[in-house]
């Protein structure tokens, strides 16, 4: 089948949970499928990837987010949505679904549905992958943010986002839901009644790690650092758990492992030494590999 992906970013290299389900897919359906990926970047530097998801794809097509004029655009959407709607995008999407005789249009995340243009709504043949139910987390993660500022524009963002999707929706012309949880699955069912849903897991390779006999009493925490729930299940674990860890055993150690760490999180490691934030790592296994005990201390989140 020809199949057409919309990705809101890059999902190489697969080190957030977002761009593990999309790569993860990608692989898989590459092994069948002829794909043609447009996605969205946020630098020139992710511009190198190309080559790298054209091992997967017929065709690559990367497109940098519009983050300044997006300001000027809030009237028709959320940020989060308008950032990532990109004219040229849009175009070069329906030029592919008509040139290229297009079996399936596979859309992650309802913030990109914006580049769909009205000929694709129409044509039944439409997916949307839902790796959370969006305006669910955007209101989950406003409760996790102390700034008073930040929070309320979570919030105000959360509405318009849902909003947003009503639009989208209400006209049951998108063919197929999918999603990686069945909470968010059963949860959108009965929001959105007489819509096509099915339950798409993110599957995960078996790595065969050498026994760590250290025993070093090493507890691990991984994810992207700058997502305001990681960060926060990180600070309360620092703050909460792990002194009462630290008064039985001396000598443990609590490592955050993730990309681009608040400051906060940096300032816990300059306070406890046995705290370690590593930020971005080369190589995640090796961290795995030393861990005792891995930890997930989420308190709002989705997916």
């Amino acid at each position: 089948m020809k199949v057409i992906w919309v990705s809101p970013e890059c999902p190489y290299p697969a080190n957030t949970g977002g761009r593990i389900g999309i790569m993860k897919r990608l692989e898989y359906f590459s092994k069948d499928n002829e794909i043609y990926f447009f996605c969205v970047i946020d630098n020139d530097n992710e511009y190198k990837y190309s080559s790298i998801l054209s091992k997967y794809c017929k065709k690559v097509h990367f497109y940098k987010r519009n983050k300044g004029t997006a300001l000027f655009k809030l009237i028709k959407g959320p940020f989060v949505c308008v950032s990532r709607w990109i004219t040229t995008m849009k175009d070069d999407i329906n030029v592919c679904f008509e040139k290229e005789t297009i079996d399936w249009v596979i859309v992650d995340f309802p913030q990109m549905l914006g580049n769909i243009s009205k000929k694709i709504f129409d044509s039944n043949k439409l997916i949307l992958n839902q790796h959370n139910v969006e305006y669910v987390t955007l209101h989950n993660l406003a409760n996790s943010i102390d700034n008073p500022w930040r929070r309320a524009l979570y919030y105000i963002e959360a509405k318009r986002l849902y909003q947003f999707e009503q639009k989208c929706y209400k006209n049951l012309n998108i063919k197929l839901f999918t999603f990686v949880s069945i909470e968010d699955k059963i949860f959108f069912e009965r929001k959105w009644r007489r819509v096509n849903t099915l339950l798409v897991p993110v599957g995960a390779e078996i790595y065969k790690y050498e026994e760590n006999r250290d025993n070093r009493n090493i507890i691990s925490y991984f994810g992207k650092m700058s997502y305001p729930a990681n960060a926060e299940a990180a600070i309360w674990f620092s703050n909460k758990v792990f002194p009462i860890i630290q008064k039985e055993i001396p000598e443990s150690k609590f490592y955050i492992v993730g990309k681009d760490p608040y400051k906060e999180l940096l300032e816990l490691s300059e306070n406890n030494s046995n705290i370690v934030v590593t930020g971005t790592v080369d190589n995640i296994e090796d961290y795995y590999k030393q861990t005792d005990l891995i930890v997930v201390p989420l308190r709002h989140g989705g997916g």
